[in-house]
């Protein structure tokens, strides 16, 4: 099978998306399939595993930004765009792109959305006329549903099959201001009636896209997300004298909720835990919320026993998952990947999650996570203290944990659930295929009959 795999960067950051749509891409090349991935806006960023066969940037963030501010650039001949697709002229968008909120694009994003009748028609246009000189796909899969808008336009030009992940987007499109954040809603649920299948990453958010996309459950497919779990896995042996070690994997931004593990860390000290470290890290991407973190960790007087690491490559960040006793991923937002949450189980850490999302899954497969209450850093450390007093048990259930990662959550086993669902979103696309024609015959067949009776005398 030939699949195209648009993935869209996530600038100068380390994404989970991004790494999950690399895994994916290299595990269906694995089963013996012919992948290309075609990235668009930014090129992609990942700390482990290099997807296959990837081009230039398409569609790059900078035109699409220019054509949707500046309506002359959108009618100029593509080969004046050349220079916005440059290396160099990208790698200071993907910069920028990290400071991006999604408060602050929604007039852009709703453009996205509407594909060839938005302000990026040239950007979109110059993408499938690409894809068009390549040798024909059976299927294309789109990162995410905020590229959908260009679904209809595909199918009219290459007749295939365009799947679509959903990772998070629902969150991003709450945090716009109206009235874009209705509009995008709206359009989101239009185009997603044009897909031939959506992927999912858990079976709650596949509840959840359900009622958001307003698509049948029948059109939806699960695609549990997947690493390379033997290469987080900790050495054999006796854990190392000392306090226990928290730990904090994530971008360094409100959502994230460093802030929740300082308070908690407060919390616990006041009420006289016993010694222990918080180890952060993570792409910073708002320093003044990591400076107001480092005051209340003074405040809070647990600012000797808190280090934060920055951003971790590879190798580092798995050094750091092996020294951590507990990860903390106390985000504010509806996880459903949970990318970093799996490395930790995968490293053999206890995990403290929210008790929505990805997370009550992982509990429940893994047996080493301790949900807590959304938001709540009383909750929070009610939880830490929980699962430290569980410690002693931690190693042998801990690889337990580690061993069901591997099992449950591999590239492999995500790389075959994908393989199943594209090869129904073929079928699906022939069987809808058939139906339109039938139509059309149908409706062919009535205008002659009505043309045959009006000659009649």
């Amino acid at each position: 099978m030939r699949v195209v795999h648009i993935a869209a960067g996530a600038g100068a950051m380390y994404c989970g998306a991004c790494k999950r749509d690399a895994g994916l891409a290299r595990g269906l090349a694995a089963l013996g399939n012919d992948v290309e991935v075609v990235p668009i806006y930014t090129p992609l960023r990942v700390d482990d595993i290099e997807p296959p066969n990837v081009g230039r940037v398409r569609m790059g963030g900078v035109n699409v930004y220019l054509q949707h501010k500046v309506p002359l650039l959108r009618h100029t001949p593509s080969f004046l765009d050349w220079f916005w697709d440059t290396p160099g002229v990208l790698a200071a968008a993907a910069r920028f792109a990290v400071r991006t909120k999604a408060a602050d694009v929604g007039p852009m994003a709703v453009q996205v959305l509407r594909g060839m009748r938005g302000t990026q028609r040239k950007a979109v246009n110059g993408l499938i006329a690409y894809l068009e000189t390549q040798p024909k796909p059976d299927v294309i899969s789109l990162t995410n549903t905020l590229l959908s808008g260009m679904t209809s336009e595909i199918h009219r030009r290459m007749d295939v099959p365009v799947v679509a992940s959903v990772q998070g987007e629902d969150g991003f499109v709450k945090q716009m201001r109206d009235p874009y954040r209705a509009r995008a809603v709206e359009v989101l649920r239009a185009n997603a009636k044009a897909l031939d299948l959506v992927l999912a990453p858990c079976e709650a958010y596949i509840d959840r896209m359900e009622t958001f996309l307003d698509v049948e459950r029948s059109r939806m497919a699960l695609v549990r997300p997947g690493i390379h779990a033997p290469a987080y896995r900790r050495p054999a042996g006796a854990r190392p004298d000392g306090p226990p070690v928290i730990g904090f994997l994530g971008a360094v931004t409100y959502v994230k909720g460093l802030d929740l593990v300082i308070e908690a860390a407060g919390r616990l000290r006041a009420k006289g835990a016993p010694p222990f470290r918080v180890l952060a890290a993570g792409s910073l991407v708002d320093k003044r919320y990591l400076k107001a973190v480092d005051r209340r960790a003074a405040k809070l007087q647990v600012s000797g026993a808190y280090q934060y690491c920055g951003e971790l490559d590879f190798a580092q960040k798995v050094q750091m998952l092996r020294t951590c006793d507990i990860v903390c991923l106390p985000s504010r937002s509806w996880e459903c990947r949970g990318m970093a949450g799996l490395e930790a189980l995968a490293a053999g850490c206890h995990l403290v999650a929210p008790d929505t999302g990805i997370f009550p899954e992982l509990a429940e497969v893994t047996g080493n996570v301790t949900t807590f209450k959304t938001d709540d850093y009383r909750a929070l450390s009610d939880a830490i203290r929980q699962a430290v007093k569980s410690l002693p048990e931690l190693g042998a259930r801990g690889a337990s944990a580690a061993d069901a990662v591997a099992q449950r959550y591999s590239i492999e086993a995500m790389a075959a659930d994908a393989q199943a669902a594209l090869i129904k979103a073929q079928e699906r696309h022939v069987a809808t295929r058939e139906v339109r024609e039938k139509r059309r015959a149908a409706s062919a067949a009535a205008r002659a009959e009505e043309e045959k009776r009006a000659d009649q005398p």
